[in-house]
């Protein structure tokens, strides 16, 4: 997710919560980075990744930093940190933790469904707080695994302003070789605005290291405006 890394940060809560909930990505074999929509896989029982990315803009910079594993076969947990400098602020540091489950695993030429759930820590010190989101997750592989293509649908809370608004994401991944996959998506957050992006990932060693990136554009809070990221992937059994 995500990493979902991704979209614009404002001091508005709707913004922030977005790539929260979005971009905290999890990941197998093609998932996560540099999508902010989730997709029906998991890490498999006994691995652990790390994914950590830059995500700017025209006003901030973003650092990620984002550890997953799943111990138990069926959950995948995920911590995350994330350092905002704003151009015109003093910045601040926000924190992450998700859980992530399959209803039915995703499989080559079939469907999966699965399920997500975040709570973020985040803001400035004078608008700083909690935010909890759900997320429905669905995903369909075509044509041998080649063409992945995901939607999400669900909800988030914000503790300061006592709201709740909905959340949404479509996305798609085309395998152009075996290393390399090119991919896109649109997001958004009801009220609050959405964010288009295109972007891909290269393995440098598959199913282990790969590099990512992504360029868009974001009406999110805001007037529209370019964003971009890049970033890392490391995964490895540890048991």
């Amino acid at each position: 997710m995500i990493p979902w890394f991704v979209l614009v940060f404002s001091r508005g809560p709707g913004r922030a919560i977005l790539v929260i909930a979005l971009a905290a990505t999890a990941a197998a074999a093609h998932a996560g980075r540099p999508l902010d929509t989730e997709d029906a896989t998991i890490l498999d029982e006994g691995w652990c990744q790390l994914d950590s990315w830059v995500f700017g803009s025209r006003s901030t910079n973003r650092y990620w930093l984002v550890p997953a594993c799943n111990p138990f076969g069926n959950l995948e947990l995920q911590v995350g940190y994330a350092r905002e400098q704003p151009d015109d602020a003093r910045g601040h540091n926000d924190y992450l933790l998700q859980a992530k489950t399959l209803l039915k695993p995703l499989e080559a030429n079939g469907w999966g469904i699965g399920l997500a759930g975040a709570a973020a820590r985040y803001g400035g010190s004078a608008d700083r707080t909690w935010g909890y989101t759900a997320l429905l997750i669905v995903s369909r592989s075509l044509a041998d695994d080649r063409v992945r293509l995901h939607g999400n649908a669900g909800a988030l809370y914000t503790q300061r302003t006592r709201r709740t608004s909905g959340l949404w994401g479509i996305a798609g991944e085309f395998d152009a070789t075996e290393r390399v996959t090119v991919l896109g998506e649109v997001v958004g957050v009801s009220g609050e605005g959405r964010l288009a992006q295109v972007g891909g990932r290269i393995w440098l060693v598959p199913e282990r290291v790969s590099l990512d990136g992504t360029v868009g554009r974001s009406d999110i809070s805001g007037p529209a405006h370019t964003v971009f990221s890049l970033g890392i992937y490391l995964a490895a059994p540890v048991r």
